[in-house]
């Protein structure tokens, strides 16, 4: 079940990572816990633990929920379906969804360069101690 809270709340981690993976709509069911309802990809469960995993860093979670998704349709094969003038194959999806899990990974990796470098140390003195 994708269960989560609704509406989605931009000011919590889940809340962001819902936003930049697009998995917004959400549709109301019985099966739902109260207070929530059912999104079309990943549950908050889902999203707090890749959060987890990640360190807490939204970007990286992205990443690796892309990663996993792109897993998933590598695992379908070479399924495809066509009807009248109308076809859908789902092997050339892995590899897009891998390019954009790179793209969240390249750009978690360059804000966490920029925040390595805009950190500084405070070293006081203190009378009679060498440091």
């Amino acid at each position: 079940m994708t269960a989560g809270a609704f509406p989605v709340d931009p000011t919590t981690p889940v809340g962001q990572l819902r936003y930049l993976l697009g998995d917004t709509n959400a549709t109301t069911s019985a099966a739902a816990p109260a207070g929530t309802k059912l999104f079309a990809v990943w549950s908050d469960a889902e999203l707090t633990a890749a959060l987890a995993i990640a360190g807490g860093s939204v970007l990286r979670a992205g990443g690796q929920l892309v990663t996993q998704l792109a897993l998933f349709y590598a695992q379908q094969g070479q399924l495809s379906v066509k009807a009248d003038d109308l076809g859908l194959t789902v092997s050339a999806r892995g590899a897009d969804l891998n390019t954009i899990a790179r793209t969240l990974f390249q750009e978690a990796s360059a804000r966490d360069a920029a925040d390595a470098d805009s950190f500084f140390v405070v070293a006081t003195r203190r009378a009679g101690v060498c440091l």
